[in-house]
């Protein structure tokens, strides 16, 4: 099997910045990097050829991305029909940068964040994608020309206001202080967003497609964990408790800082011991898979075989995605016994998607849903995590925390939870497709030389219908509450740990001990 091995990236604050900058100024990465694009500048093209790139990005959407079909069926969101919308605007391009703007706010409306470019494309020359850069006839020029979209395009944000999402309303997820006419406009995190230029905030946020939009099953609409709007003027309308206010700001003016509370002591490690409960806790942010790293987290999670530990939990909350073989390594340090799980995945059944997997060669069955959808198998076996020697032998049932927050290979994880009886999820459901799968498969688009990766596999494990390609059902859903976010999951991402805080405001944590004790009094 291939497991996904995907490049982290993050956001870094304005001294995070500066440092990185320095650093740069230094590293003869970046030099070779600026040596690229001084000698190929960004290509001048025609109209005729930027018609012609779209066109292969419509042909490669529609030939080798099988989410689009998923989300028509499940959302009623057609992809194809969005995309397609775009290329009259073509005629509006004045230069490339324009068009590469055109062709990245198409990508993100596919709604799959593994579609991407980035300073990162050097990842690409030395790494699994080594024999299709060959392929692609990838060189010099084209690195040099996407570090350039990058820097222009792709990583110029609008002013995004953040917010959570919770039993189908929008709240501040920080203290916000804005500023309008020379005063300071001030919005404690918690307040409840209602209006957005007069406009009902929920019915604003689910017309609006971005690449993380997320889909709400319960209540059939579409919902995003953050504003991204043009600069200027704009009315917000809050409630606070029972306060209700109408406010114009001026929206790229504004600063977040995270909430005051009492929180008590950080403890920054990545396993824990909760003597009050018997539980053992494992935080996993991110799903870091190298050799060094995985002995030392081997070494440190086999310290604790001596604690009376009677639960495992592991905490993926905000994972951010990386190696499948993370997760499936530090399984097999817990498990007493061989966990069975079947893998099955599934491509569109086209010429494209099957040369770019080298299916040609052989014949592949058909795989329907609902008696609709023709994929094509690429891989189906049944496999297992065996047990390492002298690991902690548990036989017990592990629980998985999740939230909406959790991407990639995180997901895969939280996906395992409907092949797995030993293993359960408690938590916030996603709201996006997740699954196992492989690494994203990378394109170049012909004149323009845009490069993109986007995952062309969907996890068929156990599907009977298109809702079932998310892999996205918590076994115990939780609906947090205001003060969960306000007091504690926004200070708690990383390795930190606060057991204060954990039982004061961590209302999935304290759900999964509630459902331990219901056990242990069943037994």
């Amino acid at each position: 099997m291939i497991y996904r091995l995907f490049i982290i990236c993050g956001f870094m604050s304005i001294s995070m910045l500066l440092a990185a900058q320095t650093e740069e100024d230094n590293d003869p990465f970046f030099a070779g990097q600026r040596a690229l694009m001084k000698q190929y500048p960004v290509p001048e093209l025609t109209q005729e050829q930027m018609c012609e790139d779209f066109d292969t990005l419509m042909s490669i959407m529609k030939n080798c991305n099988p989410q689009c079909l998923v989300r028509k069926e499940v959302t009623g969101y057609d992809v194809l029909e969005q995309i397609a919308s775009l290329r009259s605007k073509i005629a509006t391009c004045t230069n490339t940068l324009d068009f590469i703007k055109l062709l990245r706010d198409a990508l993100f409306l596919a709604q799959d964040k593994h579609i991407f470019i980035g300073h990162n494309v050097y990842w690409f020359k030395s790494s699994i994608y080594k024999e299709v850069v060959k392929r692609l006839n990838i060189s010099g020029r084209e690195y040099g020309y996407n570090f350039h979209y990058a820097d222009s395009v792709f990583y110029i944000y609008l002013p995004a206001l953040s917010l959570f999402y919770t039993d189908g309303r929008y709240f501040l997820k920080y203290d916000v202080s804005f500023i309008y006419e020379n005063d300071t406009v001030f919005i404690p995190a918690g307040s409840e967003l209602i209006t957005f230029n007069g406009e009902n905030i929920v019915d604003y946020q689910n017309a609006i497609r971005l690449n993380s939009s997320q889909w709400d099953f319960e209540r059939k609409r579409f919902y995003h964990n953050k504003l991204e709007i043009q600069s200027g003027k704009h009315q917000l309308a809050v409630k606070h408790y029972e306060t209700f206010l109408i406010q114009e700001v001026l929206f790229n003016q504004f600063t977040e800082t995270i909430a005051k509370g009492d929180r008590g002591e950080e403890i920054r490690r990545r396993i824990h011991y909760f003597p009050k409960d018997s539980v053992l806790y494992i935080k996993l942010p991110i799903m870091a898979y190298w050799k060094k790293m995985i002995k030392q987290f081997q070494k440190e999670l086999w310290s604790y075989k001596k604690y009376p530990y009677q639960s495992v939990i592991i905490d993926i909350r905000g994972n951010e995605g990386g190696s499948d073989l993370a997760w499936l390594e530090l399984l097999s340090c817990i498990v007493d016994t061989s966990l069975k799980y079947t893998w099955h995945c599934v491509t569109n059944n086209t010429e494209q998607a099957k040369q770019i997997l080298k299916l040609t060669h052989k014949k592949r069955n058909l795989f329907q849903v609902e008696n609709r959808g023709d994929y094509i198998t690429y891989g189906k076996e049944i496999d297992k995590i065996k047990p390492l020697h002298n690991n902690l032998k548990y036989s017990g049932t592990i629980y998985i925390l999740v939230n909406e927050d959790i991407f990639s290979s995180g997901g895969a994880l939280s996906s395992f939870s409907t092949k797995v009886d030993r293993i359960k999820t408690v938590g916030v459901p996603t709201g996006t497709i997740g699954g196992q799968g492989i690494n994203p498969s990378l394109f170049i688009l012909p004149n323009s030389r845009l490069m993109f990766s986007m995952e062309i596999l969907l996890d068929a494990s156990g599907v009977n219908t298109f809702e079932d390609f998310y892999h996205d059902k918590v076994s115990y859903p939780v609906v947090p509450s205001v003060d969960y976010y306000r007091y504690w999951w926004n200070p708690q991402r990383g390795y930190e740990i606060n057991e204060k805080a954990m039982y004061e405001h961590d209302e999935i944590f304290l759900k999964v001990l509630e459902i331990i004790k219901q056990e242990q009094n069943q037994k």
